[in-house]
């Protein structure tokens, strides 16, 4: 006995029935190119497509997912013609700028100018920080700071470095709260507290994460003023955390401008 296939609901049923048993169609309307069988299973390569098509579309994300490089990977990939003391160099320049030519000389000849990366490496690093790596953020903002790769572009390099800091990158916060008190173009949104303000509360933020370089502008600031005491306590968390002898002993003997005051939890430095 031969099946055929109720066109109203698809159920499979015998040739010599005269209606269908589940929706109650009479047989005799079926046309008879549709008698036969193979008319259940034309609908199915609809089903075959579909899932043929979700498992392209998963194997392309997770394809996506695996093989694309990390935060880190940017990271390394952005570091191999670029020198990780170009954070230290733009930090002895905003120095030299704040307080005089001697911290500039130190900086002229350390001979770290003649490091150029290039486009490439701003690539990597700027998708590291989308990543959400502060490093990258960091670094992108040494080279919109000195135009490598790039033109120069002071606003974009502190933008980073603010971007870096809030990423608990400690030597990003320094130099944003640098640029902040020496520099317009910084990048600034305006609150309550000034810029100085500002930038001594990040710096404060910075030295209590023994972050060296916010350990020695305290440092500086306070021997200038002169509370050489406090200023000699900070300057030894300054060398103890990495920070050159020279420049303790430059800042010591060899005062020069007074920088510009920094306000902190009610106190001036």
């Amino acid at each position: 006995m031969a099946l055929i296939v109720c066109p109203e609901c698809g159920t499979s049923i015998s040739e010599n029935a005269n209606v269908c048993p589940k929706c109650g169609l009479p047989m005799t309307e079926i046309p008879a190119e549709n008698n036969t069988q193979p008319a259940k299973h034309s609908r199915k390569w609809i089903v075959w497509v579909v899932l043929a098509c979700i498992v392209v579309a998963g194997s392309v994300i997770a394809a996506t997912i695996i093989f694309s490089p990390s935060a880190e990977k940017c990271y390394e990939k952005g570091m191999t013609k670029t020198s990780e003391h170009l954070p230290q160099m733009i930090y002895f320049e905003l120095l030299g700028k704040t307080y005089g030519d001697g911290f500039s000389a130190i900086n002229k000849n350390s001979g770290l100018h003649g490091i150029r990366p290039g486009t490439e490496e701003l690539e990597w690093f700027e998708k590291g920080g989308e990543k959400g790596d502060g490093r990258c953020d960091l670094m992108a903002g040494c080279m919109y700071y000195y135009g490598y790769g790039t033109p120069r572009d002071r606003y974009r390099a502190s933008l980073c470095f603010c971007v870096a800091g809030d990423e608990n990158v400690m030597i990003g916060k320094v130099l944003y709260a640098m640029m902040l008190t020496i520099d317009p173009e910084t990048y600034y949104i305006s609150e309550e507290n000034d810029r100085y303000n500002i930038a001594g509360r990040m710096i404060k933020e910075a030295a209590d994460a023994n972050c060296p370089e916010a350990c020695y502008y305290i440092a500086a600031a306070m021997v200038k003023s002169g509370n050489i005491a406090e200023g000699a306590t900070y300057l030894k968390r300054a060398t103890d955390q990495g920070i050159e002898d020279v420049m303790k002993l430059h800042v010591l003997t060899e005062p020069r401008n007074t920088p510009p005051p920094i306000y902190s939890a009610g106190v001036t430095w």
